[in-house]
């Protein structure tokens, strides 16, 4: 009878587990993927169909990443004041929100406000929904976990690579009013599935205030600073991808739309394939083979002419944009072990550095673009530098030493561990 009770609570808190991953999920999916990529495929069309002219139309790519830069830095903030789970929701309302009002081109001004207000819901999604989530997991499955989450991610890109070549049929103001109302379903659908707000573990409660050692201000910087090459790195295909398709390869909108549902596919697999190789192999290690690896997948892309090349390399690129944010959580956590509101406030600094480089690359690229005469392989370039850099930071022996201070930080946290262990058992 015993096992039987144990059994079923185990189920039970597994069904549990999976109903906040989903709804951790489709939150991401929403603010992180549907309204941040539903531009992107549409960009074209909304050239084509003179909603706005085309200098005006690129530049208003920038509007979603300034927003999410405002949104990242006031999530911590709003978070000291409201459940992270309220916010959740009145980002989701946001982002069904401001998908709505893009159905309707009143002003360059009235769509980059709109644009800009999903750009909030963007940044602070991605600042809280892993947190909101991870607590529920055991520890060796958080990168996986947090892959999962941020699948969604990939999820909005697929979706919006796929359904928007079917809804234009019905016209574009028709394609965003569409989008608003899958995002509202999804809303409703999951608004009473959240977790607790505030859920903090036994073993969280016993080592939240204690401090573990911290990193050397230049390693912080060298963080950063990789941080800020990674944005850098996705602006180009993120932002330009349909357009280097249909324009310099003279293939379409709707070929264009193919693969940035490929991109899209990449961006889904990424985040649980590098969750588990961080698990795995270490965050490290995971970070560095992507950085590789996507510097082969850029220097090709910028070579490429063969369409089903440039379809199978924008899965491959696609990975990078989602997958490397479960690489840089594995990272916080591996450097402040069992500590939820510090890893949130590190978490949201690096957000911050990430959407704020996104914002001023997404400007200076559309300028660069606009400079070159829609010259796209020059801003491939420019992201093969970017990464490349990543990875010869990583190389560095200053980056050596960087992860030598993350082993310290383990050792101390197992011995802190042990020592919190004892005390229990002392006063058990």
């Amino acid at each position: 009878m015993l096992n039987e009770r144990i059994s079923q609570n185990s189920i039970a808190g597994s069904v549990r587990v999976i109903r906040y991953l989903l709804t951790a999920l489709s939150t991401s999916f929403i603010g992180a993927g549907l309204v941040r990529f539903a531009y992107t495929p549409l960009l074209p069309v909304l050239i084509e169909s003179r909603w706005f002219d085309t200098s005006a139309t690129v530049y208003l790519s920038a509007a979603n990443p300034a927003g999410a830069l405002f949104g990242a830095v006031t999530s911590t903030w709003l978070a000291r004041r409201y459940s992270k789970v309220s916010i959740l929701r009145g980002m989701n309302v946001l982002a069904t929100l401001s998908l709505l009002a893009c159905a309707f081109p009143i002003s360059i001004e009235w769509y980059f406000f709109w644009r800009f207000l999903s750009g909030i819901a963007t940044g602070a999604t991605i600042v809280l929904v892993a947190a909101t989530f991870l607590p529920h997991v055991p520890a060796d499955r958080k990168g996986v976990a947090s892959g999962l989450i941020f699948a969604g991610l990939g999820l909005g890109i697929a979706a919006t690579g796929t359904l928007v070549p079917f809804l234009l049929r019905f016209g574009l103001q028709a394609t965003w009013i569409w989008l608003a109302v899958f995002a509202a379903a999804l809303t409703v659908l999951t608004w009473t599935s959240w977790p607790p707000s505030e859920f903090i573990t036994k073993r969280e409660e016993g080592t939240h205030h204690r401090q573990v050692p911290s990193r050397p201000g230049y390693l912080a910087y060298l963080t950063h600073l990789e941080v800020a090459l990674m944005a850098l790195t996705v602006v180009a295909p993120m932002l330009f991808l349909v357009n280097f398709v249909a324009q310099d390869l003279h293939a379409g909108v709707y070929i264009g739309s193919l693969c940035w549902a490929g991109y899209g596919l990449g961006a889904m697999l990424g985040p649980p394939v590098y969750g588990y190789a961080a698990d795995r192999l270490g965050a490290i290690t995971a970070l560095r083979w992507t950085f590789l690896v996507q510097t082969i997948g850029l220097i090709w892309l910028t070579r490429a002419n063969n369409l089903p090349l440039v379809a199978a390399l924008s899965v491959l690129i696609g990975t990078f944009i989602s997958g490397m944010i479960p690489l840089m959580q594995a990272c916080i956590r591996e450097r402040i072990p069992d500590d939820i509101e510090r890893q949130t406030k590190v978490w949201s600094k690096m957000v911050t550095t990430y959407v704020a480089a996104l914002t001023i690359g997404a400007y200076v690229y559309s300028a660069v673009l606009n400079a070159s005469n829609g010259a796209h392989r020059t801003l491939f370039a420019l992201s093969i530098l970017a990464v490349g850099l990543c990875l010869l930071i990583e190389f560095l022996p200053v980056a050596s030493d960087s992860w030598s201070v993350v082993a310290r930080n383990l050792q101390h946290r197992n011995r802190t561990q042990r020592k919190i262990l004892q005390e229990h058992r002392t006063d058990s």
